[in-house]
């Protein structure tokens, strides 16, 4: 699907490249690290393995969200978009974009909830799914998805 791709792409810089397994191992071990931390050194290494565990959570929805590109049927392509769409609640994004990843969000889960309660096998359902697939590329490509991926390009990679 064309806005998938669009979305991958866009989001590359949140997810780093595929060269980076380090913000995996971050992710995991960030949570044994800050539980042992002063407060005074939580909040400035808390910070790091917050935005170390985000970076992660895009990185696994960039790699959700491609799976969905290579789902042949409908059934598949909407459960990949479900798995994509959890993956991506799952993640906290970091103040300064937090509002810009819930309009992603709700632009994501409108698509998955439109797939999953249209029948793709019509020219009716298939027609409102692109509506809402455009709606996701449109919030993904828009001023919103910008500043994720400007974020994600400034500290993710």
């Amino acid at each position: 699907m064309v806005a998938t791709a669009a979305a991958v792409l866009f989001l590359a810089g949140c997810g780093g490249d595929d060269d980076n397994d380090s913000s995996s191992s971050s992710s995991s071990s960030s949570s044994s690290s800050s539980s042992s931390s002063s407060s005074e050194t939580s909040e400035s290494s808390g910070g790091d393995e917050e935005l170390a565990a985000f970076c992660a959570d895009a990185e696994a929805f960039v790699s959700d969200l491609t799976a969905v590109q290579s789902a042949s049927d409908p059934a598949q392509i909407i459960q990949q978009l479900g798995v994509a769409s959890q993956t991506f609640d799952a993640a906290e994004p970091p103040a300064e974009i937090a509002d810009d990843w819930a309009l992603l969000g709700d632009a994501l889960r409108n698509w998955v909830e439109v797939g999953s309660s249209v029948d793709l096998a019509t020219p009716e359902g298939l027609q409102q799914f692109q509506a809402a697939n455009e709606e996701f590329q449109a919030a993904f490509t828009g001023p919103s998805g910008q500043a994720v991926d400007e974020f994600g390009s400034a500290n993710c990679s």
